[in-house]
């Protein structure tokens, strides 16, 4: 897959190097990279889904999970990460998860970052995901007003998160 990027963050596949490397190089990736990794980068929850992906990719098989990198190209700074897997209960769903290093870098590329998030990389997924499902927690008025804006819709009130969807758009839907 492609990166994609704007003149402030750029999104970037986990290649399977990448992925062995933030497990087993740590350090060395750390001291080698010209972009600054800050220890608390990457997330847990992508971290967690690591060792899943490098599975499927050393036997070159379609993996269900998909993780993504956020870079600040100015600062040359690790961000934030996305990651997304389908849905066990609903055929065409896929729930999609962004994590930032901290509430600073949230408010300063979430708008930017899920955009093109939307614009570029969920392209790739059409016909193989109907709606994209995101979980905020209901206090997040921030977040709530951006998925709004991008048009998700809220589905599902489950104190304290609510679900926000958003329909993926085919091209005969155009």
């Amino acid at each position: 897959m492609k990166d994609y990027k704007t003149e402030n963050i750029m999104i970037m596949n986990c290649s399977l190097d990448l992925a062995k490397s933030i497990v087993l190089f740590r350090k060395e990736l750390t001291d080698r990279s010209p972009i600054t990794i800050p220890g608390q980068w990457p997330s847990y929850r992508f971290r967690s889904f690591l060792p899943f992906l490098i599975e499927d990719m050393e036997k070159e098989q379609d993996s269900p999970f998909h993780l993504w990198i956020l870079a600040d190209l100015i600062n040359k700074m690790m961000v934030g990460d996305f990651l997304m897997y389908p849905s066990m209960r609903q055929k065409g769903v896929a729930y999609l998860e962004v994590h930032y290093l901290s509430f600073k870098e949230e408010r300063l590329y979430f708008k930017e970052s899920l955009r093109l998030f939307l614009e570029y990389v969920m392209p790739q997924f059409k016909g193989r995901y109907d709606q994209v499902a995101l979980e905020v927690q209901y206090t997040d008025h921030f977040k709530m007003e951006l998925l709004k804006k991008f048009g998700f819709t809220l589905k599902k009130n489950d104190h304290p998160y609510l679900l926000w969807s958003y329909k993926v758009i085919k091209k005969e839907d155009k």
